[in-house]
C-alpha cells in the first residue's frame, strides 16, 4: 500500500506539474489584443513541452510570477515546489510519445495586462514506477491559468486544475474534479 502511495505521488506530480514549467517569454508577443496575447500564451504552452523534454525545470522558475500558487485546498504549490517535483519526475519519465496544451478558452482582463486561460494538457509516455517496471502514463488534465503580462513576457500567477484523469497502463489510477467536494484525488 505505501509502495502504492509513493507511486501515485510521483505519477502525480509528474503530470500534473507539466503546465508549469514553460520557458522564460513568448518573444515578440506581448501585444494587447486578445488575439496576440492568446498567440503569445499558446506560445509558452508550446515553449512548456520543449522545456520538460530538455529536462531543463529551470524554465520553469523563469514562466512562474515569484508569489506563483497553484493547486486547490490543501494541494496548493509555490513555484519552488514546481521546480523541485519537476526535477523528481525527470528520472521517471521516459519516452514521450504525446505532449500537447491546447487553449480552450481565453479571455484578457486589465486592458491586456492579464489573461485568464482555459487548457487542456494531453499527455502519453513511458514511466519508471518506483519497483523500476516500465509502464504506459496517459494522462488528459483540464487547467485554468491566470498569466500576467511583465516586461519579460507572459507569466503564470495562479494555476487551479479543473480536472485530471490519469490512466496507468490503461488503468484508472487517480481522478480529480474541481466538482467534488475538497478536490482530493481519490487512489
Amino acid at each position: 500500500m505505501r509502495q502504492r502511495s509513493a507511486m501515485t505521488a510521483a505519477l502525480l506530480a509528474a503530470v500534473t506539474l507539466l503546465p508549469w514549467a514553460p520557458a522564460a517569454r513568448a518573444q515578440g508577443r506581448t501585444g494587447t489584443t486578445a488575439t496576440t496575447a492568446r498567440r503569445a500564451v499558446q506560445e509558452q504552452y508550446s515553449r512548456f513541452i520543449q522545456a520538460y523534454m530538455n529536462r531543463n525545470a529551470e524554465a520553469a522558475r523563469a514562466i512562474l510570477t515569484p508569489d506563483f500558487r497553484g493547486g486547490r485546498g490543501r494541494e496548493r504549490v509555490d513555484r519552488n515546489r514546481v521546480v523541485a517535483a519537476l526535477q523528481q519526475t525527470f528520472g521517471s519519465v521516459g519516452l514521450v510519445r504525446r505532449s500537447q496544451v491546447v487553449i480552450e478558452r481565453f479571455r484578457l482582463r486589465n486592458a491586456g495586462a492579464a489573461a485568464d486561460a482555459t487548457a487542456r494538457h494531453e499527455f502519453k509516455g513511458d514511466i519508471t514506477d518506483p519497483q523500476g517496471k516500465k509502464r504506459t502514463l496517459d494522462a488528459r488534465l483540464r487547467y485554468r491559468d491566470t498569466w500576467v503580462r511583465t516586461s519579460d513576457g507572459w507569466k503564470i500567477k495562479r494555476s487551479i486544475p479543473l480536472q485530471q484523469r490519469i490512466l496507468v497502463d490503461g488503468r484508472p489510477m487517480v481522478r480529480h474534479s474541481a466538482a467534488r467536494p475538497g478536490g482530493r484525488p481519490r487512489p
